[in-house]
C-alpha cells in the first residue's frame, strides 16, 4: 500500500481476522478473490488492482477489511503461503519484461530515479538547547503541494535512505521513495552539506553532531557558517532565542559598532576606575562566536581571551562591573584601550590617548668586536633618547609598543635601554649579527649602521672559469678582493657548504646564492681542490658540468672547453 493505515483501522481488521471473518474464494496469478464480514475483496500486490465494495474504502481507498487480509497473509501459515504465491508471479512476470536477464536485473538495480520532478522541500527550525548552552536544529520534511511539514526524527538514517532512494513514511498517510533530484535545489545542497559534515556514526560517536538521538542537527564551529546559510536558503527557517523568533540571521566580526560591551575610564585623585557595561550576549562555542538580537559574531583570539577576563569580572549594584587602577598605571591602561576599542566605544580623558612612535636603531663599531646600539623613540619627529625623557612626556607613549622593541633587544643580547652593547666573540655570532639581528631589528623600526660595522661585511660574487687541462676539466675562481691565502679559505668554505668565511683582516665574507649553487653542483661532481683558487674535474664530467653551470652568469667555459 502506498497509503498507510491509521492504526484504529487495522485493530479493526484484526479483530476480523481473529473471529474468522475471511474467506478465500479463488486464487489467481495475481490476485485474491476473497470475502471478509460479508463484503467482497480483490487483493494483489499491485495496489490499483484492489478492491472492495464497502463504502469506506470508497472514501478513503483502505479500510478495515484491507487491513484484516494484510494481516491474514502475513501472520496466518496458508496466507504467507498465498503471499509468497503472489510475490513469486510477480518477479516472474518482471523478469519476463525485463527479458529473464540477470544482466538486466542487474543494470536496473544499478540505475537511479531520473524523474527530477519537485516533490519535497526541506525546512529548519532553530532552538535553545536543554543546557542553553548549543543550539538545537530541527529539520523538517515537506511533501509538496502540502503546506504541512514533519519532523525527521533520525537525521542519519533519512540521509543514508535519501542516497539508496529507499521508501520513507511521511506522516501517517503516505509511504514513498525518497530521490535527491525531487528535492528542490536548495535542499538537494543542504543533504550534500550535511553528507560533508557528517562523519561516519560507525565510526564515530556522533552525539556531539547529532543530539537527542540524533532528533537534531548541532553544528560544529567548523562549519556553523556555511550550515547557517544553506539553512537560510530553504523553502522554510525559524531560529527562537529566549522568546523572539528570527526569520533571518547574520554572521560579521565583532566591531565597537556592535556595542556590545562600553568602557568609561574615570579618573579619581588617588585611583582610576574602568567602568565596563555589557548587553545580554550568548556565547557559543568556546567564546568563538556572541549572539545578540539576531546576529552572530565572530570574535578573533584576543577578543576571545578578553571576553573571558570581562565576564569574570563581578558585577556591581548598578549592573555594571568595576576595575580599579593605581595611578602609575594609568600607561598600562591606556595600551589596553586599543584591544578595548575592538569589542566597544570606550570614553576616557586625553591624557589616554595613546601616541605611537616609529623606533630608530643606531649600530656602531667599538674596538674589533663590540657593537654600541643606540636606541630612540620618534614621535613624529620628536625624539625621546632616554628613560627620563620617556618618563616626562606630555602625552601617552604606547607602552605595548614599547615593551616589544625591549623584548627585541634582549632577544638578542642587548640590554633593554637606550643605550646598549654587545661583545661579537666569534665568526658565528658577527654572521648571525648581520643575517638575522639586523633583519629583526629591521622589521620593527629605522636601522642605521656606521660605516666601520658596515665595512666588516662584504658579499663576494666571484667569477669562475671553466677550461680544458689535458685529460682534466680546471675550473678556477676569481675572488678580486681576496689574496691567495684567502682564496684557499674561501674555496675550502664553499666546499664545506659554509655559507661565509672571516679572513685575515677580520672581515665577514659571505656568499652570494649563485655562488652556492655553483659550488654544490662541483660537490656533486666530486671536484678536487688543486690548490691556489682552482678544482679539478675528470673531463668525463664536461657535459654534466656544461648542463649544471651554463644558466649561471658568473660562469665562463673557454672555446677549447666549448668545442670539444
Amino acid at each position: 500500500m502506498a497509503k498507510l493505515m491509521p492504526g484504529r483501522v487495522r485493530n479493526e481488521g484484526i479483530e476480523l481476522f481473529e473471529k474468522d471473518l475471511i474467506t478465500i474464494h479463488q486464487v489467481s496469478e495475481t490476485q485474491l478473490d476473497t470475502t471478509v464480514d460479508q463484503h467482497h475483496l480483490i487483493y494483489a500486490l499491485n495496489d490499483s488492482e484492489i478492491t472492495c465494495d464497502c463504502d469506506y474504502f470508497a472514501q478513503k481507498g483502505y479500510c478495515p477489511h484491507l487491513a484484516a487480509i494484510e494481516y491474514y497473509l502475513k501472520n496466518d501459515k496458508e496466507g504467507q503461503r498465498l503471499l509468497a504465491e503472489l510475490e513469486e508471479e510477480q518477479e516472474s512476470s518482471q523478469g519476463q519484461e525485463r527479458g529473464h536477464s540477470f544482466g538486466g536485473l542487474f543494470l536496473e538495480g544499478l540505475s537511479l530515479n531520473e524523474d527530477d520532478t519537485v516533490r519535497y522541500c526541506l525546512m529548519v527550525e532553530g532552538e535553545e538547547s536543554t543546557f542553553g548552552s548549543e543550539i538545537w536544529w530541527s529539520i523538517r520534511l515537506r511533501r509538496l503541494p502540502d503546506e504541512r511539514s514533519y519532523v525527521i526524527r533520525d537525521i542519519p538514517a533519512f540521509l543514508k535512505l535519501v542516497e539508496a532512494e529507499g521508501y520513507y513514511q511521511i506522516g501517517k498517510n503516505y509511504y514513498e521513495p525518497l530521490s535527491l533530484i525531487q528535492f528542490d535545489q536548495a535542499s538537494q545542497e543542504f543533504l550534500d552539506f550535511l553528507g560533508r559534515m557528517i562523519p561516519d556514526e560507525a565510526k564515530t560517536n556522533l552525539d556531539f553532531i547529532l543530539p537527542n538521538n540524533a532528533r537534531h542537527l548541532c553544528l560544529p564551529y567548523g562549519f556553523f557558517e556555511e550550515g547557517l546559510r544553506r539553512m537560510q536558503d530553504l523553502d522554510g527557517f525559524r531560529f527562537e532565542w529566549e522568546g523572539a523568533e528570527y526569520r533571518q540571521l547574520l554572521v560579521e566580526d565583532l566591531t565597537a559598532d556592535a556595542q556590545l560591551f562600553s568602557f568609561d575610564i574615570c579618573v579619581e585623585p588617588k585611583m582610576i576606575e574602568l567602568t565596563v557595561a555589557e548587553k545580554n550576549s550568548q556565547a557559543f562555542f568556546n567564546n568563538r562566536i556572541l549572539f545578540y538580537q539576531g546576529v552572530f559574531y565572530r570574535l578573533n583570539r584576543k577578543q576571545q581571551k578578553l571576553l573571558v577576563g570581562l565576564r569574570s569580572l563581578p558585577i556591581g549594584s548598578d549592573l555594571n562591573k568595576h576595575v580599579s587602577f593605581n595611578l602609575n598605571e594609568q600607561a598600562i591602561l591606556a595600551a589596553s584601550l586599543f584591544d578595548f576599542r575592538t569589542m566597544g566605544p570606550v570614553k576616557a580623558p586625553k591624557a589616554f590617548n595613546i601616541k605611537d612612535f616609529t623606533p630608530r636603531f643606531r649600530f656602531d663599531l667599538k674596538g674589533d668586536s663590540e657593537v654600541i646600539l643606540t636606541l630612540a623613540f620618534d614621535f613624529d619627529g620628536f625624539l625621546v633618547q632616554d628613560r627620563q625623557e620617556l618618563s616626562h612626556l606630555g602625552f601617552t607613549s604606547n607602552y605595548r609598543h614599547e615593551q616589544a622593541v625591549f623584548r627585541l633587544m634582549s632577544k638578542h643580547g642587548f640590554t633593554p635601554d637606550f643605550q646598549s652593547s654587545k661583545r661579537l666573540s666569534s665568526s658565528h655570532e658577527l654572521y648571525d649579527f648581520f643575517t638575522n639581528t639586523l633583519p629583526d631589528f629591521e622589521n620593527v623600526g629605522t636601522v642605521l649602521i656606521g660605516q666601520e660595522l658596515r665595512d666588516l661585511r662584504v658579499e663576494q660574487s666571484p667569477q669562475v672559469q671553466v677550461e680544458r687541462q689535458g685529460n682534466l676539466l680546471d675550473i678556477s675562481f676569481d675572488f678580486s678582493s681576496l689574496d691567495d691565502e684567502d682564496v684557499d679559505h674561501a674555496l675550502a668554505a664553499l666546499m664545506e657548504s659554509s655559507p661565509y668565511f672571516i679572513n685575515r683582516s677580520g672581515q665577514l665574507i659571505v656568499f652570494d646564492e649563485a655562488t652556492h649553487r655553483i659550488s654544490e653542483s662541483l660537490k656533486t661532481l666530486r671536484a678536487r681542490y688543486s690548490g691556489k683558487g682552482h678544482l679539478e674535474l675528470n673531463q668525463l664530467t664536461a657535459y654534466q658540468l656544461m648542463d649544471a653551470l651554463s644558466e649561471s652568469d658568473s660562469v665562463r667555459f673557454s672555446k677549447d672547453f666549448q668545442h670539444s
